[in-house]
């Protein structure tokens, strides 16, 4: 949001509206509010302009009535109001035109509408969002190994793959074990952006991978089913934001890792009641294989350690408790680190790519006790979604970390069906937040 003192209008306000694709302006002179929405096609543009011009007299005839004054030379009863938006290829931002006009003169305000970081985009930073989303979406069903090198190819980050082979000798036996019945094999996708060479700081970025689930031996339901391409949303978000990153040349240093694997069946399926050595050497029961995120997301975790990074943040779509808590509207945010978790709620708001914090703690350890081996795989019925935040807990005790749970906000139902993009406004705003400090 940026707001501006505009004489002698008073105070504009330009908020990004929640879909990226709107902006709204809000224009408060002497206590009373003009507000409305724009769009960013220039058509739309034009046409909403026209149909709100009318309100917008309407608003300020309604001010000359109670004689109010704008300054202390012109009344309101002398001047019309109207807003203009246009496009300025020449500079590839979008300009606002605050216009008031009268018999006496003319005042005229004009504001760019840059993003808070100098990005070197061509287009703006709205629009390159927008093209972000969209190849999310073109991720979420794509084959994810190959999409990904070409995308590090034109955005320009390295990226590395590690095969099923490599993935055992580094003992990620949780990961290998919940992509080991499918015959597409489990990979390690490795990205890294060094923005900044003049710092050592790190930020880790760790996305759940699953290309698809059915649930294992603890099969889905065939509804369920259906949309469980989207259940690599969380490593397409991690993707997306390295695209983003990279070609805005932010000044991080940015490791992104996203565990990818199938979920199926065949006689060399894991099982419930194995007990499997995750990376870090904890022990994990396997309750139920339909809560195998957690477990390629453990390994993924312990493995980002060795690149030494401050904060590591994962986007997972987790747990269908979490979208009983929180619906289609809020991403689930799980930490103990106050300052991080503050600084991730900020993001949120200022892009209205929403999150809500939820809870963890050692009442929601007490759930994962196993009697055979350091943790199970879940935990009781209640608090779910805690209880999955409470399970990754165990493998990032060595930096600052933080959980978003983005099961009920990555994909849409019905008429929209298909991935929504969410949450790479937030962390991108995150990221560029952290520029500023």
């Amino acid at each position: 949001m940026d707001t501006f003192q505009c004489e002698p209008f008073g105070t504009v306000t330009i908020r990004r509206r929640h879909d990226a694709r709107s902006i709204r302006i809000r224009i408060k002179t002497d206590g009373l509010l003009v507000s409305a929405d724009y769009y960013t096609s220039d058509k739309q543009i034009l046409k909403l302009i026209e149909q709100n011009r009318e309100a917008i007299l309407k608003e300020q005839q309604s001010l000359k009535s109670k004689k109010k004054l704008i300054n202390e030379d012109f009344r309101l009863r002398n001047r019309y109001f109207s807003l203009s938006i246009r496009r300025d290829d020449a500079i590839k931002r979008l300009l606002f035109t605050i216009k008031a006009e009268s018999s006496v003169m003319p005042y005229k305000f004009t504001m760019r509408c840059n993003s808070k970081a100098d990005l070197t985009d061509e287009e703006t930073q709205e629009h390159m969002l927008n093209a972000i989303n969209k190849l999310i979406r073109n991720v979420a069903n794509e084959p994810l190994r190959e999409r990904t090198m070409q995308l590090a190819k034109e955005f320009g980050f390295e990226v590395k793959i590690l095969d099923e082979n490599k993935i055992q000798d580094l003992g990620m036996n949780l990961l290998y074990n919940v992509g080991k019945a499918s015959v597409n094999k489990p990979k390690l996708i490795v990205m890294r952006y060094f923005g900044d060479s003049s710092s050592d700081e790190k930020i880790g970025l760790v996305g759940k991978g699953l290309t698809y689930d059915t649930g294992g031996l603890c099969l889905k339901p065939a509804d369920s089913m259906l949309t469980m391409k989207d259940d690599m949303t969380g490593g397409a978000t991690v993707i997306g934001t390295m695209c983003a990153v990279a070609k805005n040349k932010i000044k991080r240093n940015v490791i992104a890792v996203v565990p990818a694997c199938e979920n199926s069946i065949n006689g060399n399926s894991y099982r419930p009641g194995d007990i499997i050595k995750s990376m870090n050497g904890k022990s994990v029961e396997i309750i139920n294989t339909d809560a195998e995120g957690r477990l390629v997301l453990c390994d993924a975790l312990t493995y980002v350690k060795r690149f030494d990074p401050e904060i590591v943040i994962d986007i997972a779509t987790l747990t269908g408790a979490c979208v009983i808590a929180l619906g289609a509207y809020n991403a689930g945010l799980m930490t103990e680190d106050k300052v991080l978790a503050d600084a991730l709620l900020n993001a949120a708001n200022e892009t209205q790519d929403k999150a809500w914090q939820l809870p963890i703690g050692e009442e929601y350890n007490e759930q994962l006790k196993s009697n055979f081996a350091d943790l199970a795989n879940i935990g009781g019925r209640w608090g779910g979604a805690s209880n999955g935040g409470a399970f990754l807990s165990y493998f990032t005790k060595d930096y600052r970390w933080a959980h978003l749970d983005i099961a009920g906000v990555a994909w849409k139902e019905g008429a929209e069906k298909g991935a929504t993009g969410r949450p790479v406004q937030l962390l991108m705003q995150y990221l560029l937040n952290q520029v500023k400090k």
